[in-house]
This record gives C-alpha cells, sequence and structure tokens, in this order.
C-alpha cells in the first residue's frame, strides 16, 4: 500500500510539475512603446498566443525602462480579462551607470489586490488597444 500511494504522488507531483513546460506561446505582434511616449528610456508589448493542452488564451506582456527602475505588466484574457499583474523593481544605481544592474522587487499588485483591481482593468484596455485590431481578432474568438 504505502508503495502504491509513493507511486502516486510522484506520478501526480511530476504531471503537475510537467504541465506549464507543454505551454507553447507564439508571439502575434509587437509595439515599441517609446513610441507612444510611454517610457523614458524604452519599453515594449507584445501580445502572444498561449496554448497549454487544451486550453487557449491570449496573453500581453508590457515592460516600461526608467533610470532607476523598470515596470513589468502581465495580463491574460479569452477574450475576457482573468489575469493581470503589475510588477515594480528599483535598480541598485542608475541603468546608464552600468547596465549589469541589481534589481529587486518592490510592488506587485494583481486583480486581487485592491489597487491592482482599480487599475489592472484600464491599462490592460489600453494597452490592447495599441494592437492590430486582425491580432486580436484571433483572440476574441476563443
Amino acid at each position: 500500500m504505502k508503495q502504491k500511494l509513493i507511486i502516486c504522488v510522484t506520478v501526480c507531483v511530476n504531471a503537475f510539475v510537467a504541465e506549464p513546460c507543454l505551454a507553447k506561446s507564439v508571439k502575434l505582434q509587437a509595439i515599441d512603446l517609446t513610441d507612444k511616449g510611454m517610457s523614458t528610456e524604452g519599453g515594449e508589448t507584445t501580445l502572444y498566443r498561449v496554448t497549454n493542452g487544451k486550453t487557449v488564451y491570449c496573453r500581453i506582456e508590457a515592460i516600461h525602462y526608467g533610470e532607476g527602475g523598470k515596470t513589468i505588466y502581465g495580463f491574460a484574457f479569452n477574450p475576457r480579462l482573468f489575469s493581470a499583474v503589475r510588477r515594480g523593481y528599483e535598480y541598485d544605481h542608475p541603468i546608464y551607470v552600468d547596465p549589469n544592474v541589481k534589481q529587486r522587487l518592490t510592488s506587485t499588485e494583481s486583480l486581487k489586490t485592491k489597487e491592482g483591481a482599480a487599475t489592472l482593468p484600464a491599462a490592460f484596455s489600453e494597452y490592447r488597444s495599441f494592437f492590430d485590431r486582425r491580432k486580436l481578432a484571433t483572440c476574441d474568438q476563443l
């Protein structure tokens, strides 16, 4: 009995760990945020179509670079927004001094936090508006 339980736990854990590795992302479009006046030191937002087994959804990632840090946004939708996060990072010194700066996470908001729930849906709408409607149409058909 003990041996069967160990085998079951091992198989279940291995299946759980392996599942995220099966996700495949296809880049649909990338937009330079510097051209939009949204990022002082550069930035980009990218639209992906993600397939993870039978689950298919779209993802938007956006990154804004600044002298003292960076902010990364992530949104998952199909076509409704179901996951969103914003992470803020600070550099240990300005990036122009040394491009290999150390960074530390200083803030995280998601749809589950009060601030994230209040601001991330609007941010999602703004980033979504940058992409070609034909590319987004593939996400809206999910």
